[in-house]
Parts: structure tokens; C-alpha cells; sequence
């Protein structure tokens, strides 16, 4: 019998340990994505690509279109215009060797301010994982 539930415990640590691995690799690839994501936004607001379909701005846009709140829209205009004026941190956000907790860290930054002394931070700092 205890040998039954030695193997029921390994079995369930053996199914946590893959759980632990997908979900790693599901949050780094919705990181990719949403990098992928904000490089869109930030060209296609700079080709007003809004205006030309009608919409009174980027974050309105984005509201109609993909049915963000307003204030969601707002922040992924702010975070992908944040982003391509900081070089380093957008090459840093697309890079694979960061953690995914580092790359969602990044991504919900309010305002350019703020990536900028996260970024001015991280430059320096080792690979160790920082969220907190």
C-alpha cells in the first residue's frame, strides 16, 4: 500500500514538474506575442493607420477592433511608442534570454518615464530573475 502511494506522490510530482514547464513555455511565447503585438501598434500608428480607417485615435482603434477597454488601448499605444524610443529595451524585450517575468514587467510600464529607469536599472543588473 505505501508503495501505492509513493508512486501516486511521483506521479503527481512528475505531472507538476511538466505543468511547471508548459506554463513557462505558454508565458514566454504570449511574451513573444505580445512583442510582436506592440511593434505592430507602434507602426501602425505611425502610419495613422487608425485615422485612415475612421477611428478618432490608436487607442480608439484598438478599442473598436480587437475590443480592448479604452484604457488598455491607451497603454499598449504608450508602451509600444515607449518602446520604440528606447532601442536597447526593445531589442532586449524580443531577446529569448530573458525571463518571461522580466519581459511582463516590462510590458504593462505605464509611461516612457518609467520603462526608462526600469531599463536603466536592468542594463546593469544580472540575469537573475527580478519580478517581484
Amino acid at each position: 500500500m505505501q508503495h501505492e502511494i509513493f508512486e501516486t506522490e511521483q506521479s503527481e510530482l512528475d505531472e507538476v514538474d511538466a505543468l511547471a514547464d508548459r506554463i513557462a513555455s505558454s508565458a514566454a511565447t504570449v511574451d513573444a506575442t505580445m512583442h510582436e503585438l506592440l511593434e505592430h501598434i507602434r507602426r501602425f500608428d505611425e502610419l495613422e493607420g487608425w485615422a485612415r480607417q475612421g477611428a478618432k485615435s490608436c487607442a480608439h482603434w484598438l478599442s473598436w477592433r480587437v475590443g480592448d477597454a479604452l484604457g488598455a488601448a491607451r497603454e499598449k499605444v504608450r508602451v509600444a511608442r515607449a518602446l520604440g524610443s528606447l532601442p536597447l529595451l526593445d531589442a532586449a524585450f524580443s531577446s529569448t534570454g530573458h525571463t518571461a517575468a522580466r519581459r511582463s514587467s516590462r510590458t504593462w510600464c505605464s509611461c516612457a518615464g518609467a520603462i526608462t529607469r526600469w531599463s536603466t536599472r536592468q542594463v546593469s543588473a544580472s540575469t537573475a530573475p527580478t519580478a517581484r
